[in-house]
């Protein structure tokens, strides 16, 4: 009997610890600090005004958002272009495409520097309302 309780202690124990295991995925949040980087015009009416839905997605009335992250360098280029999370390839393809043509006018700036910032920017997929 004193064998059964202490089995059943120990093993009550172990899901107790396991449920204060720290969660590993979480979001890292960066906090920035300095002048951002700047767009001319308005990154939104850019993406949506350049943007090639593919036709197999339209024949399949696939909507969506693609979420793109890339870094912006020191001279406002973009670079290190990668899906965070994305629809399928057709749409995905379309979305790096577009990303990879950003331009910034000017770069983000720390201490009079400029500096290298990670950017994620949502593609967004809608088809018009004919």
């Amino acid at each position: 009997m004193v064998k059964k309780i202490f089995i059943l202690t120990m093993t009550l124990f172990s899901i107790c610890a396991t449920a204060q295991i720290r969660d590993t995925t979480e979001e890292l949040i960066i906090t920035y600090i300095g002048d951002p980087p700047v767009f001319k015009g308005d990154l939104k009416d850019y993406i949506k005004n350049n943007i090639n839905y593919p036709q197999n997605a339209l024949i399949d009335s696939i909507e969506g958002t693609v979420y793109v992250y890339f870094n912006i360098d020191e001279t406002g280029l973009t670079k290190d272009h990668k899906i965070l999370r994305g629809i399928r390839c057709d749409l995905d393809n379309e979305a790096l495409r577009i990303c990879e043509q950003i331009t910034f006018e000017k770069p983000a700036m720390q201490k009079c520097k400029p500096i290298i910032v990670p950017f994620t920017v949502p593609v967004i997929f809608r088809m018009k309302d004919d």
